[in-house]
């Protein structure tokens, strides 16, 4: 706004001041304006490279996030059990999870339902299962994303819950017979 109204203050003759002994009036004006549109140009390059920046960083912690994302949901669908006796069963995902703590609630010695290196691979699969929900949740928390996106994603890690804890609590209750 300076430089629009500037040109019209100093040509006037009600100002008190007289360019006319001063040379090249847009020199004059050119001069008193340029230091304070140079900052101004300042400023507002600062701030845009900060947007861009904290723009830049959001995008990053949210690719990230997805992708992590992705890698608990591959994970708990690539769980497996297998189960020994007359029909050698193998389920995968959900239902996994619920055969697993079905087996663990009704069966006494789990070595004699699974073999070993079924029970092995399920326990390895369900560790990253709960490492990879972990670091989702740890990462979604300190993350610079929106606060609604933040819920959305708690919201999605959500629908994992109930067959972990259920598989935890049979986990448990097998112990606690032992």
């Amino acid at each position: 706004t300076v430089t629009i109204i500037s040109p019209f203050i100093f040509t006037r003759n009600w100002t008190g001041i007289d360019f006319s002994q001063t040379g090249q009036i847009g020199d004059t004006i050119g001069g008193l304006t340029a230091p304070f549109l140079n900052f101004l140009t300042i400023i507002l390059l600062y701030l845009t490279l900060r947007e861009q920046t904290q723009s830049t960083k959001k995008q990053r912690d949210f690719d990230s996030i997805n992708q992590l994302f992705n890698t608990v949901k591959n994970d708990f669908e690539s769980i497996n059990v297998y189960q020994s006796g007359q029909s050698q069963a193998s389920y995968c995902g959900t239902r996994a999870v619920f055969e697993m703590r079905e087996t663990l609630l009704n069966c006494q010695d789990i070595s004699t339902c699974m073999d070993e290196a079924s029970l092995r691979a399920f326990n390895l699969s369900f560790t990253f299962l709960i490492f990879n929900v972990s670091q989702l949740l740890k990462k979604n928390f300190h993350s610079s994303i929106d606060k609604d996106e933040k819920i959305e994603i708690y919201e999605a890690v959500k629908k994992f819950k109930t067959p972990i804890d259920m598989l935890i609590t049979a986990s448990g209750l097998y112990f606690q017979k032992r």
